[in-house]
């Protein structure tokens, strides 16, 4: 499968007074080469809902070859992309997405600052509001048992509504989830979607998702690196508040929630 355009179409009538026609969402997923800084996008899958309607989802060829590793996380082989266009060379999706790329628009993704940095590699550069279902997720869903798309898309049952979905993706898109298997970023689309919906019916309305996904944490858990591995920034903060001010003058791309964290350590 290459590009799903089938029902990809401008939905005329708004209704009055119906917000959620006055724009479109577009639930965002990649499947990458990798995680390094040269990684490419091997597959872009999205779905829009709104005042436009549709489902893209497209192949690369990727400039410089699939490792084993990524083969073995995707579930996708070089013989996939053979006769595929590189990302690069104006292909519809990609062209899609960036058509839609406006301030009335929202663009939805589990981990949104990873996959903008990945969009931006192949020069889209993101003017839409973002609601980042992962770090929602965290503000919302305080007692998950783990953050990560498929750990929520089953601890909450939204699996249970896959039935539902297949049957709306095979009369509105002619599209079979079954035979485009977990691995598929369009079906990542599908679970991304679920969650979404599972989020906004807790927070209530838009807006709201949209402040959550700009409103930083306070890290609670132990460090994964540094001089003070395993130890909580509150614990950090009481036998060396020093070194909190060291990271955050010397180490460039620390996450925006530990920067955040230490921030506020450091100002007590």
């Amino acid at each position: 499968m290459s590009t799903l355009l089938s029902s990809a179409k401008n939905v005329a009538s708004v209704r009055a007074g119906d917000k959620s026609k006055a724009y479109t969402k577009v639930f965002l997923n990649v499947k990458t080469t990798g995680i390094e800084k040269d990684s490419e996008i091997i597959q872009l899958s999205f779905m829009l809902k709104g005042k436009q309607d549709g489902v893209y989802d497209e192949y690369y060829r990727p400039k410089n070859g699939l490792s084993f590793e990524a083969m073995g996380k995707n579930r996708i082989t070089p013989e996939m992309l053979e006769g595929k266009q590189s990302i690069d060379e104006h292909t519809i999706s990609l062209e899609k997405l960036k058509a839609l790329n406006t301030k009335d628009n929202i663009l939805i993704m589990h981990n949104a600052r990873y996959y903008l940095g990945v969009l931006e590699k192949a020069n889209f550069y993101n003017k839409m509001s973002v609601i980042d279902t992962l770090h929602v997720a965290k503000h919302l869903l305080k007692d998950a048992e783990s953050n990560t798309l498929y750990s929520l898309f089953f601890e909450y049952g939204l699996y249970k509504k896959l039935g539902q979905m297949e049957r709306t993706f095979n009369r509105n898109y002619s599209v079979s989830l079954k035979r485009l298997g977990a691995y598929s970023a369009l079906y990542d689309v599908v679970a991304l979607k679920l969650l979404f919906e599972l989020l906004i019916k807790k927070a209530g309305n838009m807006r709201t998702l949209i402040a959550l996904s700009q409103t930083p944490l306070f890290i609670t858990e132990p460090l994964r690196f540094g001089k003070y591995k395993g130890k909580t920034p509150n614990e950090i903060a009481r036998i060396d508040k020093g070194y909190l001010i060291w990271m955050l003058e010397n180490i460039e791309h620390i996450d925006w929630n530990l920067k955040h964290t230490f921030k506020i350590l450091v100002e007590k």
